[in-house]
């Protein structure tokens, strides 16, 4: 029987009773003792939707997007395999417009559910909200009458069930909408089909919305983010004065960084009076230190002394949070440059007594500007918890804090050290060759020995070749030969991963330069018959790295796996390089085949890329595929135009466009009425 739905088909045939016994006969089958019945879960699991990325990832790059576009869809509930066959039915239904599939009332509240999503409502939507939004798209005569319209419209929408008995969804199984509920019993609120929103947008990314949706969202959404995304999406649109009214609301609801975006809309035009940015300094969220600092940005920036005097009166130095670390740094900073010294030092002294300490970057940035400031015993307080709470595993961070304690509080830095070097996983070979590096620079002697004390030459792993050179690095510098000696004798070669073929230079000749020719030898051979061969680039690097050493069969074994046919062609830098390299290794067949290809299957939608890869094939002389690449660009000279859409004040609209899609009159933030 191949596949069948339970519902309904499963459960329509097999349904006795009934009058005529309509499938009778397909009853008698499936019920039989002959038939064996596989019941199929109706979502996938997680560990299924890990395999399922596999396997969409592998169609994907053979040209099928369908499996990507079904997982994309369904990951939220894991119904993908019902995407997969009912999302391009669903599609193509929606496609078809009004007075198809769907009713005309039916497509515009889908219509409006779509078109809300993308211009950046990301929480479920109300039901008032899609309701008024399809009301005003509707042409009066199409408009339902009776007070439970947009009820019965969003059932049918969401269940696939319509009150006539005929029904919306795909195969009793997809629906256009669905009704995600916080709680059991709560308010319905919806969202359109994952599938419908992935592919409706970007076919027509320019489509307005209708003016009753802007109105709507602007009255019904309530979401400070979505807010702020909306405003976004109205000043790109050039809806200036719809931009002002939701980054408003957004304020009033407490968006911790929409006020800066709002203050930088009005203007002396827009703001004659000042009294929208007095109104935003007043109102803005005091408790994240990036929204103060933007918002400050702002004021102080386009010369606004009264409206900064009303948000520097609120005291935003003792309200904001001072765990983020690095965004107080960037605080102080703006609060200095602004001349508000007396607030800088006040939240300095608060930021050394709750920051987050174990973040060894951050932490070390904001010591140096407690030391710019002269705060010397807040610096001192700081340094005590860098040292004791920093993570002293963050090798990435750690010695920038190393390096600003040991130069204004050693006893501090060596405490660090000591700690460092306690929990270091010794095994980790890049981690370590880093610790050891940042104790050399700082000098901390006692932290070195015992680091060497754990003996990393004997721990290293030797999975990763460039670590395991950084590592000889390292400990060559600390005059440890021995080790050196120690570490290469337990052949890295044998146990390195040669895939990445930037790697593999960078052993072979550090296993050279220790006279170990057969085991560099062998490691470049490895890699000739594993290393990946996507990335142009470092592969070309390879090449004639193999090349030097007079590794030509290496040579001839990479490009036997198919180096050519799958360089990434997208890459024009990285082919540009790979074609050279053949070039110069007078491999002529192959330096045509890729030429051939980069010409065909390049994009060419990126002037400066086409530019290189024009070059680059001049220089090798292949001018036969110079033109063919040429000859696919339609016109450079609109490629090269800024794709970004105009400004409001760029097409000379200072006041924005009207939701009618004319040009604004002259408004005022009086003229908007706002509480």
């Amino acid at each position: 029987m191949g596949t069948l739905w339970t519902d309904p088909y499963w459960e329509e045939l097999t349904r006795p009773g009934r009058a005529e016994d309509p499938h009778g006969q397909v009853r008698g089958l499936l019920d039989c003792a002959a038939c064996r019945r596989v019941i199929v879960p109706d979502h996938f699991s997680a560990a299924e939707l890990r395999t399922w990325l596999t396997m969409a990832r592998t169609a994907e790059a053979g040209g099928d997007r369908r499996p990507a576009d079904a997982l994309r869809a369904g990951v939220a509930d894991g119904r993908v395999v019902q995407h997969l066959s009912g999302g391009p039915a669903l599609l193509a239904a929606y496609r078809c417009g009004p007075g198809s599939h769907f009713s005309h009332v039916e497509h515009a509240v889908l219509t409006a559910a779509l078109d809300a999503r993308h211009l950046g409502h990301r929480r479920p939507l109300p039901a008032g909200l899609l309701a008024d939004a399809a009301d005003g798209a509707l042409h009066p005569r199409r408009r339902p009458g009776g007070a439970a319209w947009a009820e019965a419209v969003l059932k049918a929408l969401s269940t696939g069930e319509r009150d006539d008995g005929r029904r919306t969804d795909i195969r009793h199984t997809l629906t256009a909408m669905h009704t995600p509920l916080t709680r059991s019993g709560s308010d319905a609120v919806y969202e359109p089909a994952d599938y419908l929103v992935q592919h409706v947008r970007g076919e027509s990314p320019d489509r307005p919305a209708t003016p009753s949706l802007w109105r709507a969202l602007l009255d019904h959404t309530t979401d400070a983010d979505d807010l702020m995304n909306l405003g976004w999406s109205a000043h790109q649109h050039g809806y200036l004065m719809q931009a002002a009214r939701l980054w408003h609301k957004a304020v009033a609801v407490g968006h911790p960084a929409c006020a800066y975006a709002l203050a930088e809309l009005l203007d002396d035009d827009t703001d004659p009076q000042g009294k929208g940015r007095l109104w935003v300094a007043g109102h803005a969220p005091l408790y994240d230190p990036d929204g103060v600092r933007l918002l400050i940005d702002v004021l102080h920036g386009n010369e606004q002394p009264a409206a900064l005097d009303v948000l520097m009166r609120r005291e935003p130095e003792i309200h904001v949070d001072c765990d983020d670390a690095d965004a107080v740094v960037y605080l102080l900073a703006r609060l200095r440059t602004a001349g508000f010294q007396g607030a800088a030092v006040t939240l300095a002294e608060r930021a050394v007594e709750t920051s987050d300490a174990t973040d060894a970057g951050p932490c070390a940035d904001l010591l140096e500007s407690l030391r710019t400031m002269g705060l010397d015993d807040v610096y001192g307080v700081l340094a005590a918890r860098a040292a004791r709470e920093a993570d002293a595993t963050d090798v990435a961070f750690l010695p920038s804090l190393l390096a600003e304690l040991n130069t204004h509080s050693p006893a501090h830095a060596a405490a660090l050290a000591a700690r460092a070097v306690a929990v270091i996983d010794i095994s980790d070979a890049n981690n370590v060759a880093t610790l050891l590096d940042a104790l050399r620079e700082q000098d901390l002697r006692d932290a070195i020995t015992a680091l060497l004390g754990r003996a990393p030459e004997e721990h290293a792993g030797l999975d990763d070749p460039e670590a395991v050179c950084w590592l000889v690095e390292a400990l060559e510098q600390l005059g440890q030969t021995e080790a050196v000696h120690a570490l290469l004798a337990r052949d890295p070669g044998a146990s390195a991963d040669v895939s990445d073929p930037d790697a593999v230079p960078w052993l072979v000749r550090t296993l050279l330069a220790y006279d170990r020719s057969a085991e560099a030898i062998a490691v470049a051979a490895r890699a000739a018959d594993e290393t990946d061969i996507f990335h142009p680039s470092p592969v070309a690097e390879l090449m004639e790295f193999l090349h030097e050493l007079g590794m030509r069969t290496e040579v001839a074994t990479l490009l036997g796996r198919g180096v050519v046919a799958h360089a990434d062609v997208d890459d024009p830098e990285g082919i540009g390089e790979l074609l050279v390299a053949l070039h110069r290794l007078e491999q002529g067949e192959a330096l045509a085949s890729l030429a051939s290809r980069a010409a065909s299957d390049s994009d060419v939608s990126d002037p400066d890329a086409v530019d290189v890869l024009l070059e680059r094939l001049e220089e090798v002389g292949q001018d036969e595929a110079a033109g063919k690449l040429l000859s696919r660009v339609p016109d450079l000279e609109e490629l090269e135009e800024d794709d970004e859409v105009p400004s409001p004040e760029e097409l000379a609209l200072p006041w924005g466009i009207d939701l009618d899609g004319r040009p604004a009159d002259r408004w005022t933030w009086d003229d908007m009425n706002l509480t």
